[in-house]
């Protein structure tokens, strides 16, 4: 075994991802339904772009390559950003008390 891997066996960490240590009960979903509702317009902008004919231009394929790329990145970013807000919502926010008082 290398001393690399001795050293870091001994000194690795983990990594803990939190809200807060305690649960302050101010949680606002507003960043992820807008994050929800840009991920849907992106969507919505991909599917009306017109696609070049078949003789198209160089300059216009690669402007709706580029189009597509900037929707799609957009899009991506903001589906990571809904999915980390509604995770941090579920697990901080919904402890048994809070399903027990809105059991609806």
């Amino acid at each position: 075994m290398s001393f690399a891997r001795i050293v870091h066996r001994a000194f690795s960490t983990q990594i803990a991802y939190a809200h807060c240590d305690i649960p302050c009960g101010i949680y606002d979903p507003h960043l992820a339904q807008l994050a929800a509702l840009t991920t849907i317009r992106m969507n919505q902008l991909i599917a009306g772009l017109a696609v070049p004919a078949a003789g198209a231009t160089p300059q216009e394929q690669a402007a709706y390559a580029a189009a597509v790329s900037r929707y799609v990145a957009v899009k991506e970013e903001h589906a990571e950003l809904c999915k980390k807000e509604l995770r941090v919502l579920w697990g901080d926010y919904f402890r048994p008390e809070h399903v027990q008082q809105n059991s609806d």
